[in-house]
């Protein structure tokens, strides 16, 4: 089968969630990645939670790579790393902004042995900002990007997402940034850098948020489950659970009232254009929820979908984890744990006709492919490699 990175090496050095990430999206579409770790491994394999002493947590971001360990804190290292570069095509990292120029792998220097190289640079807050040198998590993202200020009821504290979302999203954007990288460099023939920072893509999705405050000087706040600024969204409550509405625009209004059996609210003029209906969203909530409270929340989204009514049932992630679908639609993939026996990690949801997502590589065991990657493709000896073992470079 023809994968659309077939032929395309990765050297991931990256950790957490946003660089592996970003790696593994690359090689799900094909390309060799060599995960290349400290050799006592990245802080990811300890992350909780754990099954049988093995991370769920790196099992998520790391399928299809090889594994390889490697000292970078000696020489001998770093000049394994420039010899990989030199026969790759991408370099992901995620190290702390100077880093990589304190260790003399700067750009520039890299381009010098592959001008062909493209380097993806994760970051915190972008290597030009003024706090490029702070540390950062996707809570800390979250925090600093506005996403927690949107996020929770009105009356409450700024909340979380129930996910580490700006890392994935951080993930996600750095894989999209690298393919055009290589798209350009069949044209031009040389790589480039790609920065991608946490805040700033968590900032990237405050679609409106950013920019109605900008013309206007007026923030949008939390407003729990509500829509901000229209009415006929938001969770309601039914006889086991819970159920979700959107229904803000006239024509999903109308098919919402005749649900709710109040026809005439389609053209009174307190209920029959959006802007009128913005200013009633407590009286609305309350005849939705009185009817949402008469059915079960499946009853009700059958009835509302039925209808042409956008909806959706609250879902436990016990109901989500046993869903058939899952397995159905490639959203939950098994690979093998290094002590044996398989887990579940998540899939990926993009599906391309000719060249599935399939599981070439289960996340490597610490240093795996160190024979494969050092002897194989940069053809040192085993008594090399044996070497560089016993000395702590390996």
């Amino acid at each position: 089968m023809t994968v659309p990175l077939d032929g395309i090496r990765v050297i991931d050095l990256s950790r957490y969630i946003a660089g592996p990430l970003c790696a593994q999206l690359l090689g799900d579409l094909g390309a060799e990645v060599i995960k290349v770790e400290a050799p006592r491994g990245e802080e990811g394999r300890l992350a909780f939670p754990l099954h049988e002493g093995f991370s769920l947590y790196f099992a998520n971001f790391n399928r299809n790579k090889r594994g390889a360990t490697l000292n970078l804190r000696t020489d001998q290292g770093k000049a394994l790393l420039r010899e990989l570069v030199a026969c790759s095509d991408v370099l992901v990292q995620n190290y702390r902004v100077g880093v990589m120029e304190e260790m003399g792998m700067a750009y520039p220097e890299l381009a010098k042995l592959n001008p062909r190289l493209v380097m993806v640079n994760i970051s915190g807050f972008g290597r030009t900002s003024a706090l490029a040198t702070w540390p950062a998590y996707d809570e800390i993202a979250q925090a600093m990007s506005g996403l927690m200020d949107l996020t929770g009821p009105p009356d409450g504290q700024p909340t979380l997402v129930g996910t580490a979302i700006v890392d994935h999203l951080t993930g996600i954007y750095s894989a999209y940034g690298t393919l055009a990288a290589l798209e350009q460099r069949w044209r031009t023939g040389r790589g480039q850098e790609v920065d991608v920072a946490l805040v700033p893509c968590g900032i990237s999705v405050l679609l409106t948020s950013i920019p109605w405050f900008l013309l206007t000087g007026t923030a949008i706040t939390r407003n729990g489950n509500r829509h901000p600024l229209h009415a006929a969204i938001n969770t309601y409550p039914t006889k086991d659970g819970y159920i979700h509405i959107v229904a803000p625009v006239d024509p999903m209004w109308g098919k919402l009232a005749e649900v709710l059996g109040r026809e005439e609210l389609r053209t009174h003029p307190d209920y029959a254009t959006m802007q009128a209906r913005a200013a009633r969203k407590d009286e609305i909530d309350a005849l939705i929820a009185a009817w949402t409270a008469r059915h079960t929340s499946q009853e009700a989204a059958t009835i509302l979908a039925k209808a042409g009514v956008a909806c959706g049932p609250v879902r436990r992630i016990q109901e989500v984890a046993t869903d058939p679908e899952l397995r159905q639609q490639g959203l939950v993939l098994d690979v093998q744990a290094p002590g044996g026996g398989t887990v579940p990690v998540m899939g990926n949801p993009v599906k391309l006709a000719s060249a599935p997502v399939q599981v070439r590589h289960s996340p490597p065991a610490l240093g795996q492919d160190n024979a494969y990657v050092y002897g194989d493709l940069l053809g040192h000896s085993p008594a090399d490699l044996q070497r560089w073992r016993e000395s702590g470079i390996l």
